[in-house]
């Protein structure tokens, strides 16, 4: 996706998901990116030896997207967020920890 890495943002995400000053007991921090690539954001990307996918949603601020990470972070996902062409991607991976197979 030609992503350039930007350093670390440091989000003090509050469970209302505004960011700014710690509002919550969750800190949530975020890798942000930029990306030259402005249309057509990549379904999947490879940050850090890691695949992530896309959730398939712009999001127009780094507030809301941060609160669609937020959302993600307390289902269990690593979650990166992605700037493109000034909107904001949330990109998400989990790791299976159980696989159940049933016997036909």
């Amino acid at each position: 996706m030609g992503a350039e890495h930007h350093p670390t943002a440091q989000l003090d995400a509050g469970v209302d998901g505004t960011t700014g000053s710690m509002l919550g007991s969750k800190r949530l921090t975020v890798a942000t990116f930029a990306s030259k690539d402005s249309a057509n954001p990549k379904r999947a990307v490879t940050i850090g030896g890691k695949k992530f996918l896309w959730d398939g949603r712009l999001f127009e601020t780094l507030a809301d997207g941060s609160r669609q990470a937020e959302a993600y972070k307390n289902d269990s996902f690593e979650v990166q967020m992605v700037e493109v062409g000034g909107n904001y991607l949330v990109y998400t991976r989990r790791l299976v920890k159980e696989v159940v197979v049933t016997a036909p």
